[in-house]
């Protein structure tokens, strides 16, 4: 009750800010340090609990082959591969957009270390201008505009030729048939069966990965693995990945 009063007192110096009641002042420095001191409170346990699930997280990373289990898997291989043929006579299914969706984007993001937005919000205009690597053929690098970090340049997403391929065949049998459900996402390189936006690009590949009993990583926290190792090594772990 009384940091209440002193709460009430507090609103009532702001409302006079040329008051002369100096005990009153004082007592709204007092409000002002009291609040301080509940902020850092809560914020320390909270930060300490977000450190050790990103060192938890990190920790199981770093160990788990889980970035490659759903894209390096034979089973999902062999199904993007009959969706594709599916698609080409026509007889392609929901379900079949999600899996070839969910393998895309589950390349692009974990083999570029890139945020789900960079893949959610690719052109297919960006896609058709990408430029292949003088230095290994065969691998492309597509720059998506529109992402989280814009302000510091175009994020960079990695091709290989195989998922190259894939696209290809994606925006011949699949893309073109989509019809979008309004113009903003008639650019967009990813649509949902439906037409709509494909947003929830890391819920998607999880249930795609587990139809096959498969995991996938948190992006984040493999995004940052992928950062700690570049730095510490001083040079790109992205290269070693884009040749699988």
């Amino acid at each position: 009750m009384r940091k209440l009063t002193l709460a009430i007192q507090f609103v009532n110096f702001v409302e006079n800010p040329n008051g002369t009641d100096y005990q009153l002042n004082s007592r709204c420095h007092t409000l002002v340090d009291t609040l301080k001191n509940w902020v850092k409170s809560l914020r320390q346990p909270r930060a300490k609990q977000k450190s050790d699930q990103f060192r938890t997280s990190t920790a199981k990373a770093e160990t788990a082959s889980s970035p490659y289990e759903f894209i390096d898997s034979n089973a999902v291989k062999h199904e993007v591969t009959a969706t594709i043929e599916r698609a080409k006579s026509g007889a392609i299914t929901s379900e079949d957009i999600k899996l070839i969706n969910a393998y895309m984007a589950a390349n692009l993001m974990f083999l570029s270390a890139q945020r789900p937005a960079a893949i959610r919000n690719m052109t297919i205009d960006e896609y058709n201008n990408k430029e292949e690597d003088d230095e290994k053929k065969g691998k492309y690098l597509i720059k998506v505009v529109r992402h989280k970090t814009a302000a510091q340049g175009p994020a960079r997403v990695i091709v290989s030729k195989n998922i190259n391929d894939v696209m290809n065949m994606y925006l011949q049998h699949i893309r073109s048939k989509l019809t979008p459900q309004c113009r903003a996402f008639e650019s967009r390189f990813f649509l949902t069966p439906t037409g709509n936006e494909y947003r929830n690009v890391s819920e998607a590949i999880n249930k795609a990965a587990k139809y096959f009993n498969l995991e996938t990583p948190n992006a984040t926290i493999h995004r940052k693995v992928v950062s700690t190792e570049t730095k510490k090594h001083k040079t790109s772990c992205i290269d070693e990945v884009c040749d699988r």
